[in-house]
């Protein structure tokens, strides 16, 4: 994965694994399902970074602020295609009226909305005293069509001009179902996590590894001459320690290099299911439920990286297989 250093503008190239393993929960999600979703700063109007123009002679000229007055014209006919004016280098503005909600109106309606960060735009001395909340609003079709941001205050004269400006993060998912059944499991306890359901988290972190795991037996078993589907199912009826313990080490090109991994796996995510929440009741904490995640997502990926039917190939892991197992695409070191 690349990002551009925010200072010098250069790439930064970081693997996905370092991302998703990140204790940052945007970072997280960015890793699960990639930069291409992105970001939505909520802005009041267009704002456009620093660009470069290039003049028929070749010239470039940047422009870091003001305005610039664009037009395209057809190259061919001459005729004016369009004409805007961006503003540059401004500050990202969205105003809220302290109990009064706004709506901001998505693109295209998406299935998943999550908060990353909400701040008031306000001195230090009146954090404490503002307060943001958000709601996600669905359209007559199901899907999430935009965001309802309001602010309140401690008092009604807290702020001079009864307005401020906010800085809300929200990252957006348009189309889950390009993701594996697993994957999406992993991203709903990343929500739970995020809204302190610390039992929840946990339910669904191991539910997703269990849910890889049958997906990675079923695929690698179907490799195995001799063995049909009715075969494979009773196999994959086996209770998911034996699973494991039995299965995987002979489906893995390397044992030991899955062994912590399932170590970890068994004591964060296994014992903590079985013994807190399913017996004890015990409240789960959150450095448990951030362990309960390292240890299911470094799982999932020691068993990717060891598959004995495709050695040294990465499985394309974040996208849906299909009926037969396949995957529609692999690479030889992995996505970045």
């Amino acid at each position: 994965m690349v990002f551009s250093c925010r200072y010098c503008k250069k790439p930064i190239v970081v693997s996905r694994d370092q991302v998703s393993a990140s204790s940052d929960s945007l970072f997280q999600m960015i890793g699960l399902v990639g930069t291409t979703n992105g970001m939505l700063q909520l802005i009041d109007e267009s704002v456009c970074t620093p660009i470069v123009i290039h003049d028929s002679e070749g010239h470039e000229k940047v422009i870091d602020n003001g305005s610039v007055h664009l037009q395209f014209n057809d190259p061919k006919t001459g005729k004016l295609l369009l004409e805007t004016t961006m503003q540059i280098g401004k500050e990202p503005t969205f105003l809220l009226t302290p109990g009064v909600w706004r709506d901001y109106v998505l693109q295209q309606p998406v299935d998943k909305i999550l908060a990353i960060g909400l701040m008031p735009m306000v001195s230090t001395q009146l954090q404490d005293q503002v307060q943001l909340w958000s709601k996600f609003i669905k359209g007559s079709d199901g899907r999430y069509s935009a965001i309802r941001i309001v602010a309140s205050t401690s008092s009604s004269g807290l702020l001079q001009q009864s307005q401020l400006n906010a800085i809300c993060h929200f990252f957006v998912i348009p189309d889950m179902s390009i993701y594996s059944p697993w994957l999406r499991q992993l991203i709903k306890g990343g929500e739970q996590a995020r809204a302190e359901n610390f039992d929840g988290a946990v339910l669904d972190y191991a539910r997703a590894c269990e849910m890889f795991i049958g997906d990675f037996l079923r695929a690698s078993l179907r490799r195995v001459q001799g063995l049909d589907d009715k075969r494979i199912k009773k196999v994959l009826e086996t209770p998911i320690g034996d699973r494991v313990a039995k299965l995987l080490p002979v489906l893995t090109a390397d044992i030991t290099a899955c062994s912590d991994a399932q170590q970890a796996w068994q004591i964060d995510v296994a014992n903590v299911r079985n013994d807190k929440i399913a017996h004890d009741s015990s409240d789960v904490t959150k450095e448990e439920v951030q362990r309960a995640y390292d240890s299911a997502y470094w799982f999932i990926r020691a068993i990717q990286s060891q598959c004995k039917f495709e050695e040294g190939l990465r499985w394309n892991f974040w996208a849906i297989r299909s009926e037969a197992g396949e995957v529609p695409s692999r690479t030889q070191d992995g996505d970045n």
